[in-house]
């Protein structure tokens, strides 16, 4: 007898997902910002990651993500409902999705500080100067961890309840950014969360990669544009 997936997730299962997937990063983010508060720390020092940083946080992601297929498995979740095409036209679309989303983050930031002040991105020679291989592959893996989750998971659910799940998964976006400072939060969490999830809805194929790689190069580059000519 064929077994029946499930292709609609509960709100259990998006908050046990979260839980799963984010929990830590929202508890040591949280922290992070209580540390911000108090000047004990600053957002450079928050925001600055050694290659064993990396490392880790690559194995740590990999780890929270095996334990959320195998709870998906273990709720007979359909994961032909997730469209990943990969092919060279979908990842010139996820160049483009990632120029756009600069641009945005460009506008909210020039609104909230003096570009000249803007802590994201760093310089293009400060860029090349920190690149390694530790940050491509951490880049790759959380592009597609953070995306699967904001525009596979939350998205699962019946079409009537995406009027609240959308809004909550800008709040979890939001909640593990604000090491980076409140206001940076508030901009990746709702105004790049509120885009993302546009874009996405408008999008006749659902693909996911165009944002897997647009994630990533976000993650290596920083998400700005106009900066880069300071």
């Amino acid at each position: 007898m064929m077994i029946k997936k499930r292709r609609v997730l509960s709100y259990i299962d998006v908050v046990i997902l979260t839980f799963i997937l984010f929990g830590q990063a929202i508890y040591n983010s949280t922290i992070t910002y209580v540390g911000l508060m108090d000047e004990t720390t600053s957002v450079f020092e928050t925001t600055s990651f050694s290659t064993k940083d990396n490392y880790y946080a690559f194995i740590t992601q990999f780890v929270f993500l095996f334990v959320a297929f195998l709870y998906l498995r273990a709720r007979k979740f359909d994961f032909s409902v997730w469209n990943i095409n990969i092919n060279l036209s979908s990842f010139g679309k996820g160049v483009l999705l990632f120029l756009l989303l600069a641009l945005c983050m460009d506008g909210f930031n020039s609104a909230c500080f003096s570009i000249t002040q803007l802590l994201f991105p760093s310089s293009v020679g400060k860029i090349l100067g920190c690149f390694n291989f530790s940050v491509v592959i951490y880049a790759i893996l959380n592009g597609f961890y953070e995306e699967i989750y904001f525009l596979g998971i939350c998205t699962c659910v019946d079409q009537k309840r995406l009027k609240y799940l959308i809004p909550f998964s800008m709040i979890v976006r939001f909640s593990f950014h604000t090491y980076q400072g409140i206001i940076s939060a508030l901009g990746l969490g709702f105004v790049l969360g509120g885009l993302i999830y546009f874009l996405y809805s408008r999008s006749k194929t659902k693909n996911l990669f165009p944002f897997f790689v647009a994630h990533t190069f976000a993650d290596i580059l920083g998400l700005g544009i106009v900066y880069y000519l300071f």
